[in-house]
């Protein structure tokens, strides 16, 4: 299961030339988004993940983000005290020498094992890694191309366990999209990263049963995991809780006098303050959300993975909705019910 480890820009220009064929004949074409990826993609830039240059623009973002979902701010809010369970000192994941035809073999068996619609659409994306997957030492990402159907997969090189689950995080992107693909899923669709960060706690149990002498980098990469998603809880939490404190909306006019008052008004440092709004709060809650989705999943899993599955795939495929948090309550899923089961879980010598 070798792989070149780069992309066929080759590919990529016929791709391109064949969009633009399909767009001369209908502009309003869903192909247009194809160009744009593919023309980001051959000029070797990366934007997906560029924040906006006006610091004003983006906390207005951030600001909608806590309107939008204010009905998860109390079980967002409840896990982020859950941080006291986790270790506060530095662990680190060891490194990992493999070949990268294990790391393949193993996405393979994991992904061909779960369902058969999610087999069948995994094998047309796999089919395709001599030509769209490469490995770089930039954060991983993946450029879906909703009129091809196709991905573009860049995979993070760390040398370590982080590497297979990286893989398996965008390979999930891939599956999702082909599910039902979203313009502009990172708006007020909280799921976006749901489908792969589920993929993610199978995979990390399936990975320990499939390798030896792995379980230590298994439970440290559960907490890692566990305590960045505890640390945009509390970002979120002091965020909002800085909003509701907010009586007069000069305070947010410039930088400057959005960090000082934020400072004052939570007494924390202003370094902090900055650093806690390095990533955008509209993109902490479209991976906080998830996970404590997927904590809930993986406590159904584990009693009825039909049933997990079938609820996974009506939360990525539901119409648009003004009230996500009681789509979840009506498929049965109580956020932060099992959040301080699985919190002391992985902290436990022995795992889960």
């Amino acid at each position: 299961m070798e792989v070149s480890g780069k992309w066929n820009n080759d590919l990529m220009i016929k791709q391109l030339q064949t969009c633009r064929d399909i767009i001369a004949q209908n502009p309003d074409s869903i192909y247009k988004t194809d160009v744009e990826v593919l023309k980001r993609l051959l000029k070797n830039t990366n934007t997906f993940f560029e924040q906006s240059d006006i610091f004003i623009e983006k906390i207005k973002d951030d600001i909608d983000a806590c309107s939008m979902f204010n009905d998860f701010i109390i079980a967002i809010t409840n896990f982020s005290c859950l941080d006291e369970y986790l270790p506060q000192e530095d662990i680190y994941i060891s490194e990992l020498v493999y070949p990268e035809s294990l790391l393949f073999e193993l996405i393979y068996e994991f992904y061909t094992g779960l369902n058969q619609e999610i087999k069948d659409l995994f094998i047309g994306v796999f089919a395709q890694r001599h030509n769209n997957v490469q490995f770089s030492d930039t954060r991983s990402y993946n450029s879906f191309l909703p009129g091809l159907r196709y991905s573009y997969i860049n995979i993070e090189k760390d040398n370590s366990i982080i590497d297979f689950e990286n893989a398996v995080h965008e390979y999930a992107h891939s599956i999702a999209d082909l599910m039902c693909y979203r313009v502009d899923s990172y708006s007020s669709y909280p799921f976006t990263e749901l489908f792969p960060i589920f993929m993610s706690f199978l995979f990390l149990d399936y990975v320990d049963d499939a390798l030896e002498n792995i379980h230590d980098e298994v439970r440290v990469l559960k907490v890692i995991n566990a305590r960045n998603m505890t640390g945009y809880a509390t970002t979120i939490r002091d965020f909002y809780t800085f909003l509701k404190l907010i009586d007069d909306t000069k305070l947010l006019e410039t930088k400057k006098a959005f960090i000082n008052n934020m400072s004052k008004m939570l007494e924390i440092k202003m370094g902090k303050v900055a650093q806690i709004l390095e990533t955008s709060i509209l993109e902490q809650f479209s991976y906080t959300i998830p996970y404590l989705t997927a904590i809930e999943l993986y406590y159904i899993w584990k009693e009825d993975n039909v049933l997990a599955l079938s609820i996974l795939k009506k939360l990525q495929t539901m119409p648009d909705s003004n009230n996500y948090y009681e789509e979840l309550q009506k498929l049965g899923i109580n956020l932060n019910e099992h959040g301080k089961e699985y919190i002391l879980n992985i902290t436990k010598p022995h795992g889960m």
